[in-house]
């Protein structure tokens, strides 16, 4: 991925964010992938805004879904250890701002 144009690069990105993002079972892995290849590290993300580097925005997508697909009051507070734990594994992939 390091050697592709440009182009390319931000598809294969997003790709593997979409993979972590949608599939749980695959997760995990399209994060280490993320880590392991480092495409977009440090790319400068405005205060507010999701970093394209894969890990950082697969925690960030997921906890945002996580926390808010619920129908009823019962579910949203069924579900509030889920987010406070979605949360947390979120916060282990954002950095300082720039």
């Amino acid at each position: 991925m390091g050697d592709a144009p440009t182009t390319a690069q931000w598809t294969m990105n997003y790709c593997l964010a979409g993979i972590g993002i949608h599939f749980l079972e695959y997760r995990e892995r399209a994060i280490a992938i993320g880590e392991r290849i480092g495409a977009f590290r440090d790319y400068p993300a405005p205060k507010g805004c999701t970093s394209p580097f894969a890990p950082l925005w697969i925690a960030a997508m997921v906890s945002r879904q996580s926390c808010t697909q619920f129908e009823t009051k019962s579910e949203q507070k069924e579900d509030s250890r889920h987010c406070t734990k979605a949360r947390t594994q979120a916060k282990l992939f954002i950095r300082e701002p720039l």
